[in-house]
């Protein structure tokens, strides 16, 4: 081709700015997991990949191994070993540029192919709504594909950061950087890269939050799809539940999301006071969400039940004064919220009843908790369940049951495992 040829070509190839991939994680452990495997795929069968930075990125991404060998040693689940094993930090961003030979860790984002960041962290460089002009968030305005990974993780730790992600992503940019406007593709300069975006989520379990982010705030025009493992009859939480405890699951009516939570409030504060006139003792309290634990928290308060709290930012100290109240039976009932079990999950003793005011977030804290019973005299287990339960119903139960359960016209509907 000539230099005249060249000239009356018209090359379009690229995007108004270079970064096309963004990696959301909830911990610099898995951030890490995903850098040595990028180098392990990236490494050319000669086994000569040049890695800039590397002992930086090892130094604030590794972990120290004694404490690791010692965290490892703990009484506590696997999956909580694995989830916390390593860097839990959750505050970190770091940009990654590379060609045949070289992986450059570190570099600026608007000279980075791949942003590798937490919620929290990426949220820090973007800003607050509060303060638009000063908001930055040009280098997202061509990301091509969002792998959000271990997205159930992040429900533990704060989705609005998320969900402030999401907003800012393929806005049109504020300022050029060096951008080449004539090889620029015409459906981004017209900005309409949110259309060929493609977002995956990766979670160990189903989630109205992660539908509502790919309904709301991904427009890919070939829409998006679903996949879920195959259900497995003998891990179903409730089927885990050691002793013959009646599992009563109480359904809440409401049109709405908001009246479903304003009748869910009325019918635990109902069962709360029948707790207390009636004197019972050692009755565990579990809130998924920590916006109602402060809600639920006050109206016991005001109704004079006599409770202990435990969150995840409990100090060590309270915790144990806490716990020693309820076992003592000198108050006798424990709130108790879901992410203090995610961040901590110890077992807690002296328990005879659960409630849960929502299902788990995890199914599988379903049976966890439900086995802090170690007597099945005089024990139950209530779960007040709605229409907008559905997934996490289908996690403890299964999903031909919770389907069954949520058509039942009966408002009460109790389960036992046989022993």
């Amino acid at each position: 081709m000539t230099e005249e040829e060249k000239a009356s070509v018209d090359i379009r190839d690229k995007q108004l700015m270079k970064p096309k991939v963004l990696i959301i994680a909830p911990f610099r452990s898995n951030a890490k997991k995903i850098v040595d495997e990028m180098i392990r795929l990236l490494t050319p069968p000669s086994g000569k990949l040049e890695v800039a930075y590397r002992k930086r990125f090892l130094k604030e991404f590794g972990h120290d191994l004694q404490a690791e060998k010692e965290f490892q040693q703990k009484k506590r689940p696997d999956e909580f070993k694995r989830i916390f094993g390593g860097n839990s930090d959750d505050h970190f961003r770091m940009g990654l540029s590379y060609t045949p030979k070289q992986l450059k860790l570190y570099t600026p984002f608007y000279a980075s192919d791949v942003i590798i960041a937490s919620p929290l962290g990426l949220k820090r460089v973007i800003g607050d709504d509060s303060e638009d002009k000063r908001k930055e968030y040009d280098f997202l305005s061509s990301i091509e594909i969002v792998v959000v990974e271990h997205a159930d993780y992040i429900l533990m730790q704060n989705i609005s950061h998320l969900l402030h992600i999401f907003k800012n992503l393929n806005l049109m940019p504020k300022k050029a950087h060096d951008c080449d406007f004539g090889r620029v593709k015409l459906w981004s300069a017209e900005g309409h890269s949110k259309y060929y975006r493609q977002t995956i989520f990766l979670s160990h379990t189903p989630n109205l939050n992660f539908d509502a982010i790919m309904t709301k705030l991904c427009f890919n025009y070939r829409g998006y799809a679903e996949c879920r493992l195959q259900e497995v009859s003998s891990l179903l939480a409730l089927k885990n539940v050691a002793l013959p405890i009646p599992q009563i699951f109480r359904k809440v009516e409401g049109g709405s999301m908001g009246e479903v939570l304003q009748n869910r409030y009325k019918i635990f504060m109902k069962i709360m006071n029948e707790i207390s006139k009636a004197k019972i003792k050692n009755v565990l309290v579990y809130i998924p969400n920590t916006l109602h634990f402060y809600v639920l928290r006050d109206k016991l308060t005001e109704s004079k039940i006599e409770h202990v709290c435990l969150t995840e930012e409990t100090s060590t100290g309270r915790s144990k004064t806490a716990k020693k109240m309820f076992e003592s039976g000198e108050r006798p009932v424990l709130v108790f919220t879901e992410r203090r079990h995610f961040f901590h999950r110890v077992t807690q003793r002296k328990v005879s009843r659960v409630i849960f005011f929502e299902p788990p977030t995890f199914p599988h804290y379903y049976s966890e908790v439900s086995n802090f019973i170690i007597d099945p005299s005089f024990s139950d287990v209530t779960v007040l369940c709605s229409k907008f339960d559905r997934l996490q119903l289908e996690g403890i139960l299964g999903r031909n049951e919770a389907k069954s359960l949520l058509r039942n016209e009966k408002e009460i509907v109790c389960f036992m495992n046989e022993k």
